[in-house]
């Protein structure tokens, strides 16, 4: 009898551990899917910005299609500048992913493929007032873990650092 009553009170505490030791690992892993998520996104902002930033007045008009405007935003889906290289630069959606086309090349992918892109919004503000027009960025995206998606929305405005 008493040997029974061991063997159960064994079981429930091995049952109760594994449990709990479960949960936690499944925090631990949405956890983590969230860090990477947060980290992808700090470096397409900070790519994106750093271009954005540093863009030129298209003087022409042959690489973004208005003439002596910096940016031009198509749709709220893109976004089409020089940068300070010269080099004409396309931010866009492609695959459910944000992408970046430079020139005539072929476009390259600048968000990991885990990351599901599911609305980018380019919107621009050039407001006479200001010499700078201003750019806000805002991403919706999510990530899949093993219960689930976790979503998160992200935005930053930028502004051109070209004076003239």
């Amino acid at each position: 009898m008493e040997l029974m009553v061991s063997v159960t009170l064994f079981a429930i505490t091995i049952l109760v551990t594994t449990q709990i030791f479960q949960t936690v690992l499944e925090g631990q892993r949405q956890a983590v899917a969230s860090q990477d998520m947060q980290e992808s996104i700090r470096y397409t902002f900070e790519r994106v910005g750093k271009e954005i930033r540093t863009a030129i007045k298209d003087e022409t008009g042959i690489c973004n299609g208005a003439p002596g405007k910096i940016y031009r935003v198509i749709g709220g889906q893109e976004i089409i500048f020089l940068n300070y290289k010269g080099e004409c630069i396309r931010y866009f959606m492609n695959n459910d992913r944000l992408a970046i086309q430079r020139g005539i090349e072929a476009f390259q992918y600048i968000t990991p493929s885990n990351i599901v892109i599911s609305r980018v919004l380019f919107q621009l503000t050039d407001n006479s007032d200001y010499v700078q027009a201003k750019v806000l960025m805002r991403l919706q995206m999510e990530i899949s873990v093993k219960n689930g998606k976790q979503k998160l929305n992200v935005q930053t405005v930028l502004s051109s650092r070209y004076y003239e």
